[in-house]
């Protein structure tokens, strides 16, 4: 009779055993995906982190960042940009590669602004207590691909004018002399007061 009753308990227990890992089975079958993922996306992480590893057990960056432009200057705008900087007054300072949206804000339309806001002037001249833009030098060669900002791009000529924001362009030579680049730009920044106007005749004499 004891030995009916150790093999009912016994088959209990089977039968427990069994449906709780069915009920297992049941649950991970269920969360599906969900389960799996967590797990798959880790793998996947230090997968991608043993690729970058280089030789030296370091991460490789290359190609992960941006990299430094090869030319921010030209020849031919370095040396505009050096010779002006020289021959400026105390009080003002130039940049060279300035977004057109750094120094233009929309008025009212915006589809101007829109059309040009991404394009770069060459040269700016601030004012240096301020900040505020003076001028615009244009640099060009003539040649295709460097023709004048009137040609090239008269969209920028059309805003740099409704913004009364004077431009000065200046065509790539071998040399200049110091004359020949500081008076267009002075005649702007540091204009010579008019002559006084003679005085009106006393119409009572």
């Amino acid at each position: 009779m004891g030995w009916i009753v150790a093999l009912s308990v016994i088959g209990i227990l089977i039968v427990m055993f069994i449906f709780a890992r069915a009920l297992v089975i049941w649950r991970r079958k269920r969360a599906g995906k969900e389960v799996k993922r967590p797990r798959k996306i880790k793998l996947k992480k230090k997968k991608e982190e043993k690729l970058l590893r280089n030789q030296n057990g370091k991460l490789d960056t290359k190609g992960s960042y941006c990299d430094v432009v090869d030319k921010y200057l030209y020849r031919k705008e370095l040396k505009l940009f050096v010779l002006i900087s020289k021959i400026l007054p105390k009080g003002y300072i130039v940049f060279p590669k300035v977004g057109v949206d750094t120094i233009l804000e929309p008025v009212g339309s915006h589809v101007l602004y829109d059309s040009i806001r991404d394009r770069y002037v060459d040269l700016v001249i601030f004012d240096l207590e301020t900040m505020k833009p003076r001028l615009v030098i244009d640099i060009f060669d003539g040649s295709i691909g460097d023709e004048q900002l009137e040609t090239e791009a008269p969209e920028v000529i059309e805003a740099l004018k409704s913004a009364e924001l004077p431009i000065v362009p200046i065509k790539v030579k071998t040399s200049y002399t110091p004359e020949e680049l500081k008076e267009p730009i002075m005649a702007i920044l540091e204009p010579k007061p008019d002559e006084e106007e003679s005085e009106p005749e006393n119409i009572n004499s």
